[in-house]
C-alpha cells in the first residue's frame, strides 16, 4: 500500500501569472517533469525533487551586497505586461534612427538592455514560485523525516549505550540522531561524580580514570599475593593527586633548621 502526503500548493498555480511577463526565447525555469513512479512495495512518503531541475549556482566570484537597493528600479505589473509587446514594436521599427534623431540610443542598446531585463524578471518570477513550492515541500518532508528519527533515536541511543563503538563507525548518523550529546551528557556526570569523590578525600573511581586505578589496584593485590614487591605504579594520567596525609605532632622531613640569627656569634666573649 503506497502512502502519499503531498502539500496543498500547487507550482502551476504559483506560475500561471508570470506568462504575461514571459519574453519569447528567454531564459527561464523549465517546468520539471514528474517524478518517476516507485517500485511495487515501495512507501513513499513525499516524492522528491525531480532529478532533471536545473538549478543553476550564481557565480563563484558574486559577493551579495548589503547595501544594493533596487526596490524603486523594479518594475511594476503593468510594465512587465506591456514589456514583450514593447520589444516587438522596436524589432519592426525600422525607422528609428530617421525618426527619434541622434540623440536617442542606439535601437541595439535598447533591445538588448529591455530583453536582459524581462530575462531576468521572468527567472526571478518562476524561481520565487519554485521556491515557495520547495519551501512548502520541505516543511511536509522534515515532518515526516522527524517523525521517524522521532522513533529511531532511543533505540539507536540504547544500541550505543551497550556498544559505543557504534556511534564511532556511524558518527553522522550518531550526531542526526543526537547520540553524541548523550555521550557527552555521560561524560560530565562521571566528571561531576569524580569530583565529588575527591572533594569527599577519596580516589576517583568513575570512567575511564577509576577504571585503570583499578587495574592498578589488581596488579599491586596480585604482586602482594606472589611475595613480589609490586612495582611502583605510575601515575594514572588525568587522576589527580591527592596529599600524603601527616601524622599529628610530627615535624615535616623537609623542613630544614632554622638558622641562628645573624651577629650571634660575634657576641660571644664579649660580654
Amino acid at each position: 500500500m503506497k502512502t502519499r502526503i503531498r502539500s496543498t500548493k500547487s507550482a502551476s498555480h504559483s506560475t500561471s501569472s508570470t506568462e504575461a511577463a514571459t519574453v519569447p526565447a528567454t531564459p527561464v525555469v523549465a517546468t520539471p517533469p514528474a517524478a518517476t513512479a516507485p517500485a511495487a512495495g515501495s512507501i513513499i512518503f513525499l516524492d522528491p525533487p525531480p532529478a532533471s531541475a536545473n538549478i543553476p549556482s550564481p557565480p563563484k566570484d558574486w559577493v551579495a551586497s548589503s547595501n544594493a537597493d533596487y526596490r524603486n528600479l523594479l518594475p511594476r505589473k503593468t510594465e512587465l505586461a506591456a514589456l514583450p509587446g514593447a520589444i516587438k514594436d522596436l524589432t519592426r521599427f525600422t525607422t528609428y534612427t530617421q525618426t527619434l534623431g541622434a540623440a536617442a540610443p542606439p535601437v541595439a542598446h535598447v533591445l538588448q538592455s529591455l530583453t536582459s531585463a524581462s530575462a531576468w524578471s521572468s527567472m526571478r518570477t518562476v524561481t520565487s514560485a519554485w521556491d515557495q513550492f520547495s519551501a512548502a515541500q520541505e516543511g511536509v518532508g522534515w515532518t515526516m523525516a522527524r517523525s521517524q528519527m522521532d522513533l529511531l533515536r532511543p533505540i539507536f541511543s540504547l544500541a550505543v549505550s551497550h556498544d559505543p563503538q557504534l556511534a564511532v563507525e556511524l558518527p553522522s548518523l550518531a550526531a542526526l540522531l543526537g547520540a553524541k550529546q548523550a555521550i557527552a551528557q555521560r561524560a560530565a556526570s562521571t566528571k561531576k561524580a569524580n569530583a565529588q569523590a575527591i572533594a569527599k578525600g577519596e580516589q576517583p573511581t568513575h570512567g575511564l580514570v577509576g577504571k585503570k586505578r583499578k587495574r592498578a589496584a589488581e596488579k599491586a593485590a596480585y604482586a602482594a599475593g606472589t611475595g613480589s614487591a609490586p612495582a611502583p605504579t605510575a601515575p594514572v594520567a588525568g587522576a589527580p593527586v591527592l596529599p600524603t596525609p601527616v601524622a599529628a605532632g610530627a615535624a615535616p622531613a623537609t623542613e630544614a633548621a632554622s638558622p641562628a640569627p645573624v651577629g650571634a656569634a660575634s657576641t660571644v666573649g664579649h660580654s
